[in-house]
């Protein structure tokens, strides 16, 4: 039904990583795309844009200060229970304008200078900013790679855990950058350790409506009562639904006395967080009429997954695919070329003019990764693969 062909350079465009990727060389071929960070080289969903364009037309359609409204918590609620299987209510939800401002309001609500903020890592690099600059301790717990997939090390967890300063988790569910898409299982047991622990957990799923096919999704708030109880979770249109410049995103509360507490946090600085009334209208859009698109857009990424993996398995086996089972962020391990993080980031750049997102943001565990964005049309990705094979053939010849 819809249209993921778009080819073309956003150069000049104000999108961010094609403007770091010029600013880096202004004198790329316009086919050079960057493949680094999260948001993707498709247009909207064609539903969403008449969305806007019928609300920008209407008499309401005034570009002013704007909250939440009836039709729009609706929405909200709806595809919680339809996508993911959790009944919520439509105060249990915040308006936020982004996953990252609402993840600082929550340390800021829920924690103390000079307490523990557990990070699951390699994991999405600003969590190491919002702990770190606030006074907080970054603890970090490494994932471990077991039986061909990355797991969490719940025994360090709890160790750490039962450290009385330790007030807090953050956890990416699915996982950003390695793609896990963490079990019930997986889940209800770190849940344990937590409340046990008194740890409350903070669960970013912006990422949570980019699932593989063969793979199911797990709110972890709707594991339980009690596990509702302790966490906050964190969801957005941003990822799914390529909206992160629309600026929306819910900050869910079960607890009525968390909800204050997180509420008055908020208010300390409610200019900071106000929502577009685009982002609204962009967000309701997209859960009452997306889920077709949506689908659609997983069997391309999937499809883009397929295609790297059979690439880089046939033509430059140095560079192994790991195991992707969410998001459209596949995680690869470079590290038989047996460079320095350094040096692996100036040979992508400046040999095989690919600009990703290097490994080592994510923490010292991606030391020799690439993450590489797979939304985009396949012949956009086979175009750069090819000059990552021309780049590897000649590092293999001069080794």
């Amino acid at each position: 039904m819809y249209n993921f062909n778009r080819i073309g350079s956003r150069k000049g465009s104000g999108s961010l990583k094609w403007t770091a990727m010029a600013a880096h060389n202004g004198n790329l071929a316009p086919e050079i795309t960057p493949f680094s960070a999260a948001d993707m080289e498709f247009k909207n969903a064609p539903e969403i844009i008449q969305a806007i364009k019928d609300f920008l037309d209407s008499d309401n359609g005034v570009l002013a200060y704007y909250g939440g409204y009836p039709a729009y918590y609706e929405a909200v609620v709806d595809w919680m229970a339809r996508r993911h299987n959790w009944n919520i209510e439509p105060d249990w939800i915040v308006d936020m304008n982004g996953v990252l401002p609402s993840l600082y309001v929550a340390l800021a609500a829920f924690t103390k200078p000079g307490d523990n903020v557990i990070i699951v890592s390699p994991v999405y690099d600003p969590f190491y900013g919002i702990v770190g600059n606030n006074d907080r301790n970054i603890v970090t717990s490494s994932l471990v790679f077991k039986d061909g997939k990355y797991q969490i090390n719940f025994e360090d967890i709890e160790r750490k855990a039962k450290d009385e300063k330790t007030t807090m988790i953050f956890i990416c569910n699915p996982h950003n950058p390695v793609g896990r898409v963490w079990t019930k299982e997986e889940l209800t047991r770190l849940a344990r350790i937590c409340i046990d622990n008194n740890v409350l957990i903070a669960d970013d799923e912006a990422h949570h409506d980019l699932i593989l096919p063969g793979y199911k999704h797990t709110c972890l708030a709707s594991i339980s009562e009690e596990i509702a109880d302790h966490c906050v979770v964190f969801t957005a249109p941003s990822k799914g639904f390529n909206l992160a410049g629309m600026q929306n995103s819910s900050t869910i509360i079960k607890d009525p006395a968390m909800r204050k507490h997180y509420y008055d946090e908020v208010a300390l600085g409610q200019e900071h967080y106000t929502v577009s009334p685009l982002g609204y209208r962009a967000c309701e859009a997209a859960y009452r009429y997306g889920e077709k698109w949506l689908d659609e857009l997983i069997e391309v990424i999937d499809n883009n997954r397929k295609f790297m993996t059979d690439y880089l398995a046939k033509n430059i086996p140095e560079i192994k695919v790991m195991p992707m089972e969410g998001t459209y962020l596949i995680w690869l391990d470079c590290r038989e070329l047996g460079m320095k993080y350094d040096e692996l980031e100036k040979f992508m750049k400046e040999k095989a003019l690919l600009y990703l997102d290097e490994g080592h943001m994510f923490g010292p565990e991606g030391d020799g990764f690439e993450r590489w964005n797979l939304a985009c049309h396949v012949s956009v990705l086979e175009e750069a693969l090819d000059r990552l094979k021309k780049a590897v053939d000649e590092w293999r010849k001069n080794k």
